[in-house]
Protein backbone atom coordinates (compact mmCIF):
# COMPACT_ATOMS: atom_id res chain seq x y z
CA UNK A 1 0.00 0.00 0.00
CA UNK A 2 2.96 2.31 0.67
CA UNK A 3 3.59 1.83 -2.97
CA UNK A 4 0.49 3.17 -4.45
CA UNK A 5 0.69 5.75 -2.07
CA UNK A 6 -0.04 8.91 -5.07
CA UNK A 7 -2.86 6.42 -6.88
CA UNK A 8 -6.51 6.94 -6.58
CA UNK A 9 -7.38 3.06 -6.44
CA UNK A 10 -5.51 0.09 -4.41
CA UNK A 11 -5.36 -3.19 -5.15
CA UNK A 12 -2.57 -4.84 -4.27
CA UNK A 13 -2.45 -8.76 -2.70
CA UNK A 14 -0.51 -9.39 0.13
CA UNK A 15 0.34 -12.37 2.22
CA UNK A 16 -0.69 -13.24 5.40
CA UNK A 17 0.69 -16.10 7.96
CA UNK A 18 -2.59 -18.11 8.59
CA UNK A 19 -3.12 -22.03 10.09
CA UNK A 20 -4.82 -23.60 7.20
CA UNK A 21 -4.81 -26.78 8.68
CA UNK A 22 -7.14 -29.69 6.82
CA UNK A 23 -9.15 -31.30 9.42
CA UNK A 24 -6.95 -34.29 9.24
CA UNK A 25 -4.21 -32.44 9.94
CA UNK A 26 -5.58 -30.71 13.23
CA UNK A 27 -3.85 -33.78 15.36
CA UNK A 28 -0.86 -32.78 13.87
CA UNK A 29 1.35 -31.43 16.11
CA UNK A 30 3.67 -28.62 15.46
CA UNK A 31 2.92 -24.88 13.66
CA UNK A 32 2.33 -25.15 10.10
CA UNK A 33 1.53 -21.74 8.38
CA UNK A 34 0.87 -21.27 5.07
CA UNK A 35 0.09 -17.83 3.02
CA UNK A 36 -2.86 -16.64 2.91
CA UNK A 37 -3.52 -14.08 0.10
CA UNK A 38 -5.83 -11.31 1.37
CA UNK A 39 -6.83 -8.82 -1.79
CA UNK A 40 -7.26 -4.94 -1.21
CA UNK A 41 -8.99 -3.37 -3.00
CA UNK A 42 -9.83 0.42 -2.40
CA UNK A 43 -11.02 3.61 -4.59
CA UNK A 44 -10.63 6.88 -2.78
CA UNK A 45 -13.56 8.97 -2.92
CA UNK A 46 -13.90 12.10 -2.26
CA UNK A 47 -12.10 14.17 0.67
CA UNK A 48 -14.48 13.21 3.02
CA UNK A 49 -13.64 9.59 2.65
CA UNK A 50 -11.62 9.22 6.18
CA UNK A 51 -9.20 7.08 7.54
CA UNK A 52 -11.99 4.98 9.62
CA UNK A 53 -13.46 3.83 5.67
CA UNK A 54 -9.78 2.79 4.70
CA UNK A 55 -9.00 0.40 7.70
CA UNK A 56 -12.64 -1.09 7.68
CA UNK A 57 -11.59 -1.82 4.41
CA UNK A 58 -8.23 -3.55 5.23
CA UNK A 59 -10.91 -5.27 8.14
CA UNK A 60 -13.15 -6.35 5.69
CA UNK A 61 -10.77 -7.50 3.04
CA UNK A 62 -8.31 -9.66 5.99
CA UNK A 63 -12.04 -11.46 7.16
CA UNK A 64 -13.08 -12.27 4.23
CA UNK A 65 -10.08 -13.83 3.06
CA UNK A 66 -10.13 -15.78 5.91
CA UNK A 67 -13.38 -16.78 6.16
CA UNK A 68 -12.96 -18.15 2.20
CA UNK A 69 -9.23 -19.91 2.92
CA UNK A 70 -8.22 -22.50 0.84
CA UNK A 71 -5.39 -24.53 1.31
CA UNK A 72 -2.21 -22.95 -0.74
CA UNK A 73 -1.44 -25.74 -2.73
CA UNK A 74 -5.25 -25.64 -3.88
CA UNK A 75 -4.28 -22.07 -4.94
CA UNK A 76 -0.79 -22.53 -6.62
CA UNK A 77 -2.66 -25.22 -8.76
CA UNK A 78 -6.00 -22.92 -9.73
CA UNK A 79 -3.74 -20.02 -10.50
CA UNK A 80 -1.53 -22.51 -12.23
CA UNK A 81 1.70 -21.46 -11.09
CA UNK A 82 2.40 -24.92 -9.94
CA UNK A 83 4.93 -26.50 -7.47
CA UNK A 84 8.16 -26.46 -9.63
CA UNK A 85 7.56 -22.07 -9.29
CA UNK A 86 6.32 -22.55 -5.67
CA UNK A 87 9.35 -23.85 -4.52
CA UNK A 88 11.50 -20.62 -5.82
CA UNK A 89 11.40 -18.33 -2.48
CA UNK A 90 11.71 -16.06 -1.73
CA UNK A 91 10.24 -14.51 -5.41
CA UNK A 92 6.88 -15.96 -4.67
CA UNK A 93 4.46 -16.57 -7.64
CA UNK A 94 1.26 -14.89 -6.35
CA UNK A 95 3.01 -11.95 -4.03
CA UNK A 96 5.80 -10.38 -3.06
CA UNK A 97 5.38 -9.12 0.90
CA UNK A 98 4.11 -10.94 3.53
CA UNK A 99 2.58 -9.35 6.61
CA UNK A 100 2.35 -10.25 10.06
CA UNK A 101 1.34 -8.53 13.21
CA UNK A 102 2.67 -9.85 16.66
CA UNK A 103 1.11 -8.74 19.84
CA UNK A 104 3.66 -9.21 22.92
CA UNK A 105 1.93 -6.60 25.32
CA UNK A 106 0.65 -9.51 27.25
CA UNK A 107 4.57 -10.20 27.35
CA UNK A 108 5.37 -7.08 29.05
CA UNK A 109 4.97 -7.74 32.50
CA UNK A 110 4.69 -11.75 32.56
CA UNK A 111 0.83 -12.03 32.09
CA UNK A 112 1.46 -14.60 29.44
CA UNK A 113 3.37 -16.70 31.31
CA UNK A 114 3.49 -15.64 35.20
CA UNK A 115 7.05 -17.12 36.34
CA UNK A 116 9.36 -15.23 38.56
CA UNK A 117 12.59 -14.00 36.63
CA UNK A 118 10.97 -15.19 33.43
CA UNK A 119 11.48 -12.49 30.96
CA UNK A 120 10.38 -12.58 26.91
CA UNK A 121 12.77 -11.82 24.76
CA UNK A 122 11.79 -11.14 20.92
CA UNK A 123 13.66 -13.19 18.52
CA UNK A 124 13.98 -13.77 14.42
CA UNK A 125 15.39 -16.02 12.35
CA UNK A 126 18.11 -15.53 10.02
CA UNK A 127 17.82 -15.07 6.35
CA UNK A 128 14.83 -13.76 4.13
CA UNK A 129 11.76 -16.85 3.84
CA UNK A 130 9.98 -13.84 1.21
CA UNK A 131 10.78 -11.34 -0.81
CA UNK A 132 9.53 -8.65 1.79
CA UNK A 133 8.75 -8.93 5.21
CA UNK A 134 7.15 -6.41 6.97
CA UNK A 135 6.11 -6.96 10.56
CA UNK A 136 4.72 -4.69 13.33
CA UNK A 137 5.08 -6.07 16.71
CA UNK A 138 3.55 -4.31 19.18
CA UNK A 139 5.54 -4.41 22.82
CA UNK A 140 3.36 -2.27 25.39
CA UNK A 141 0.38 0.30 24.78
CA UNK A 142 1.69 2.94 22.27
CA UNK A 143 5.04 1.50 21.19
CA UNK A 144 4.62 -0.95 17.96
CA UNK A 145 7.71 -1.96 16.12
CA UNK A 146 8.41 -2.25 12.66
CA UNK A 147 10.60 -4.92 10.91
CA UNK A 148 11.52 -5.71 7.72
CA UNK A 149 13.48 -8.40 6.52
CA UNK A 150 13.98 -8.59 2.81
CA UNK A 151 16.15 -10.79 0.14
CA UNK A 152 19.21 -8.23 -0.59
CA UNK A 153 19.67 -9.58 -3.85
CA UNK A 154 16.50 -9.24 -5.35
CA UNK A 155 15.64 -5.46 -3.45
CA UNK A 156 18.30 -2.83 -3.12
CA UNK A 157 18.44 -0.95 0.28
CA UNK A 158 17.51 2.37 -0.95
CA UNK A 159 14.09 1.14 -2.06
CA UNK A 160 14.07 -1.36 1.70
CA UNK A 161 14.65 2.14 3.38
CA UNK A 162 12.42 3.98 0.95
CA UNK A 163 9.13 1.06 1.32
CA UNK A 164 9.97 1.72 4.86
CA UNK A 165 9.44 5.51 5.27
CA UNK A 166 6.40 4.92 3.29
CA UNK A 167 5.00 2.52 5.96
CA UNK A 168 5.75 4.57 8.87
CA UNK A 169 4.21 7.52 6.91
CA UNK A 170 1.15 5.89 5.83
CA UNK A 171 1.02 4.76 9.90
CA UNK A 172 1.37 8.02 11.10
CA UNK A 173 -1.26 9.50 8.75
CA UNK A 174 -3.48 6.65 9.85
CA UNK A 175 -3.06 7.42 13.55
CA UNK A 176 -3.85 10.99 13.29
CA UNK A 177 -6.72 10.55 10.71
CA UNK A 178 -8.34 8.05 13.13
CA UNK A 179 -7.78 10.61 16.29
CA UNK A 180 -4.70 8.16 18.01
CA UNK A 181 -1.96 9.98 17.52
CA UNK A 182 -1.34 12.71 20.06
CA UNK A 183 1.97 14.19 21.06
CA UNK A 184 1.01 15.44 24.05
CA UNK A 185 -0.02 11.80 25.10
CA UNK A 186 3.01 10.28 24.64
CA UNK A 187 2.00 7.96 21.87
CA UNK A 188 5.74 6.93 20.35
CA UNK A 189 5.94 4.67 16.96
CA UNK A 190 9.27 3.12 16.46
CA UNK A 191 11.04 1.34 13.98
CA UNK A 192 13.93 -1.23 13.37
CA UNK A 193 16.17 -0.17 10.53
CA UNK A 194 16.12 -1.81 7.35
CA UNK A 195 18.86 -4.56 7.20
CA UNK A 196 20.83 -6.56 4.78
Amino acid sequence: MAMQLHRNDTDIIIGAPYLNREAEDMETVGLFLEPLPIRIKYEHGSAGDGVEKFVATLQEASQHAVSHAIPWHHILKATGTGEDKAGKYPNHPLFDIMVTFHDHRANANNKWMPIQGLEPIITQTKGSKFLLLVEFSAVVDGVVLLRLEYDNECIPKREVTRVQQLIIEAMSMIMDGAGLFRDQAGTSAHSMPARD
